[in-house]
């Protein structure tokens, strides 16, 4: 797992670099009370690049009667994806299409 320090060398590196260059962030990074994790990173502009974000729950602070039973569990995290995807959608410097899903 690599530090806040190689995360922000590697970003810094690749910013304005052609899309392969990015391929140097595939790593898993410890942050600030996170960890983060480019599973498959895009090389060329129409490509996708998965990331994995993982919060302890002692750290997020959620109450376990938010996701304490199978049923609850998955409606939790629906909630989590969708209010991330709303935030990464209005913060996105390029626009990113709204979808009904």
């Amino acid at each position: 797992m690599a530090s806040v320090e190689v995360f922000r060398k590697t970003l810094k590196n690749a910013d304005g670099k052609p899309f392969a260059k990015y391929k140097g962030i595939q790593n898993t990074f410890a942050l600030e009370g996170f960890e983060l994790t480019f599973v498959e990173v895009q090389n060329d502009r129409s490509g996708h690049t998965h990331v994995r974000v993982r919060v302890p729950l002692k750290t997020a602070g959620f109450p376990e009667d938010a996701y304490g039973t199978p049923s609850r569990n998955v409606a939790f995290r629906d909630l989590i994806v969708r209010r991330l995807w709303e935030s990464a959608r209005t913060r996105a410097r390029s626009p990113i299409p709204k979808t009904d899903g």
